[in-house]
């Protein structure tokens, strides 16, 4: 049996960047559909690590239209918009954060949009303070975006620092952890009460 494709699309987080085993969540939330239902899933990770909002919003509609059999996509961006030497405008983010998913929309996907994840522990160059603050913008926006266009939101915030490999990245075990939150939000949409 097979369950179907799913495109999973975003920045480092989505890519796996220091996942120890060179994985990132779409490929957990493979082998979570697979061991509960016993159907082959193919979640496409459309990850690319520094990718900023704007990047993201060009390279929606294209990818949409490459990946035309799935019919779900997981929606992942923010985090380097953060970053202090990038700091993109609250009202910037959130146009192109609406393109992105305006792109998918007219392609008749259906979305499921993630917060940024919260920085922890020391972080990495680029990252301070100032951006969690940044973030925090970013993922008021969301929340709003996903209420008024109609959107599943899954929630990434509130992570601990033991799910990290370097305040910003997540290990394995974070990884799997950010599957299971897509997964369970999946299923809320999509597992029929017997």
């Amino acid at each position: 049996m097979i369950y179907g494709v799913i495109l999973c699309i975003g920045d480092s987080i989505t890519y796996g960047a220091r996942d120890e085993y060179g994985k990132g969540y779409p490929m957990y939330l493979s082998e979570l559909i697979e061991d509960e239902y016993d159907q082959i899933a193919v979640c496409i990770n459309e990850g690319v690590c520094g990718e900023t909002s704007p990047e993201l919003a060009k390279r929606s509609y294209k990818k949409g239209k490459i990946y035309d059999d799935a019919y779900e996509v997981v929606i992942q961006t923010g985090t380097n918009d953060g970053k202090d030497t990038v700091a993109t405008e609250p009202e910037a983010y959130k146009r192109n954060l609406l393109h992105t998913i305006h792109s998918f929309k007219v392609l008749g996907r259906k979305i499921y949009l993630c917060t940024v994840p919260d920085l922890a522990g020391f972080g990495v160059q680029d990252y301070s303070v100032r951006t969690q603050e940044r973030i925090d913008e970013y993922n008021d926006i969301i929340r709003e975006i996903a209420k008024e266009e109609g959107i599943k939101l899954i929630d990434w915030t509130g992570i601990g620092e033991k799910y990290l490999a370097d305040g910003v990245h997540f290990n394995s075990r974070g990884n799997k952890l950010l599957a299971k939150k897509v997964f369970r939000n999946i299923k809320e949409e999509r597992e029929f009460e017997e």
